[in-house]
């Protein structure tokens, strides 16, 4: 018997909950289904899977080649494409900020995907950001001077340390970033999905941000995360 697959949206500015997919079994058309879901909604949730590390990994590399952390990858350690994400109140500082996963790559993410082993009893949920809606509501003054500018990606445990706008002195530089992570992050830009056990979430790095609210203490939310690469970037300098 052939299941219907159904989307419903969850957020007005970005997210879809898929419904007749099972990951494990998911044909060439589920995964188009999905696929075609990310680029329309950007965020979507397929609930009710039994999977363990193995299966995820399995599922998410019919998106493209899975992602090997490059810090890993300089140490020698053998491949490892699944990451435990055990998050309690006393853990996890370092995300509690809008962000989005290795940019820094010579490949940069292409998607992220989560994987809820247990979920809070209340909070703890993730929220995302609409990147393409941010570009589309700025005015066109600032969309042409985020056109313009480039930007260089440094390591820093503070968010806006990590990025420098060159052709700026640092305190313009910052004034622009704090500018753009403010319009970002507007509530009509942003959805919130609350965890449920076995919720798989998949979402696209190039055109999201999202962060993990640690507000279900004293619960704790377990999750797998696996990632897909995406291109590298092209640049035309002239």
């Amino acid at each position: 018997m052939t299941t219907t697959n159904t989307l419903n949206r969850f957020g007005g500015a970005l997210g879809a909950v898929i419904e007749g997919v099972d990951v494990n079994s998911a044909s060439e058309h589920d995964v188009d289904f999905v696929r075609q879901a990310l680029l329309d909604h950007h965020v979507v949730v397929i609930p009710n899977q039994d999977l363990d590390q193995a299966g995820q990994e399995t599922f998410m590399a019919r998106f493209g080649p899975l992602h090997f952390h490059p810090f890993l990858e300089l140490m020698g350690v053998d491949p490892v494409y699944s990451q435990k994400i055990n998050q309690t109140m006393d853990s996890m500082a370092g995300v509690d900020h809008w962000h989005t996963d290795l940019v820094f790559a010579p490949e940069p993410v292409a998607f992220g995907s989560l994987y809820c082993r247990t979920a809070p009893a209340y909070g703890g949920g993730t929220e995302f950001a609409n990147l393409h809606l941010a570009y589309e509501q700025l005015d066109r003054r600032w969309q042409t001077m985020v056109e313009s500018i480039d930007c260089q990606y440094q390591l820093s445990p503070h968010m806006l340390d990590n990025f420098a706008v060159l052709a700026m002195s640092k305190p313009e530089g910052d004034a622009v970033l704090q500018m753009l992570t403010a319009h970002c992050t507007r509530p009509n830009i942003t959805a919130r999905w609350q965890w449920s056990d076995r919720d798989l979430l998949i979402w696209d790095e190039r055109c999201t941000l999202h962060y993990g609210v640690r507000d279900g203490y004293p619960s704790e939310r377990n999750m797998i995360r696996v990632l897909v690469n995406g291109d590298r970037p092209f640049f035309d300098g002239r």
